[in-house]
């Protein structure tokens, strides 16, 4: 399991938040950016340049996105 996602579930478990089923979601899609920006590069990587450099997290009031950063 991808840190990010035990750290998230350590919170839940400790009762510090309450699961997020839209927090969950981007715990997930953030430990998959994390994979693909830190895998080894290929000679094909380096010809298309480079790649994203961050993460835009939107979303209401209260709903997380300072905690997932």
């Amino acid at each position: 399991m991808p840190l990010l996602r035990q750290a998230y579930d350590r919170l839940v478990a400790s009762g510090r938040i309450t699961s997020n089923s839209n927090q969950l979601e981007v715990v997930e899609r953030l430990a998959k950016y994390y994979r693909e920006l830190t895998r080894p590069k290929t000679i094909i990587d380096r010809l298309r340049g480079p790649s994203a450099s961050g993460v835009y997290l939107y979303g209401s009031v209260g709903s997380g996105k300072t905690l997932l950063m």
